[in-house]
């Protein structure tokens, strides 16, 4: 019996998608064990035990949902190291949340002030309406019997813009 290209590739291909499919089912059953054990940690802080009984609650909650040929695999002390890893990992992901949240709150207290850029620039226009400069200064007076002058304009020589007449 002689494997042809095709036969060889349509092997790999099937080996492929078995391998795909084991990975999909792995993660998708990984997630929920999660989503499940931090219900499970959820529930056990609104009872308001101390937290070493509020462990053996997880443990018993999480060992009540292991098929009985399992439970040889997945014992109570593997199960509590696997509560304690998502319950340290809850933690840290609220602990970052909120550190982020209370920088997001100062920045928005105290926003930053603009980098300019380190070359003189003050002579160019469009730096100046860039960095929202020339409002602050030539919108104070415009509008005056002037012609698009401003406050800051005497005997029309403007100091922001001195070509402008």
């Amino acid at each position: 019996m002689e494997f042809t290209y095709h036969d060889v590739f349509g092997i790999i291909s099937v080996v492929c998608w078995i391998a795909l499919m084991i990975a999909m089912f792995y993660y998708q059953e990984k997630g929920n064990v999660i989503k499940m054990i931090t219900k499970f940690i959820a529930n056990a802080e609104e009872t308001g035990q101390p937290g070493p009984d509020k462990m053996v609650m997880v443990v018993d909650w999480m060992y009540s949902y292991i098929p009985a040929p399992f439970r040889s695999i997945l014992n109570k002390e593997k199960l509590k190291v696997i509560a304690q890893d998502v319950f340290d990992w809850t933690r840290q992901y609220a602990l970052d949340y909120l550190e982020e949240k209370a920088k997001k709150e100062e920045e928005k207290k105290h926003p930053k002030d603009p980098v300019l850029p380190e070359e003189d620039s003050k002579d160019d226009d469009d730096f100046l309406v860039e960095y929202d400069i020339v409002p602050e200064i030539c919108d104070a007076g415009a509008g005056d019997d002037k012609d698009e002058g401003c406050a800051e304009c005497v005997d029309d020589a403007c100091p922001v813009f001195p070509e402008k007449k």
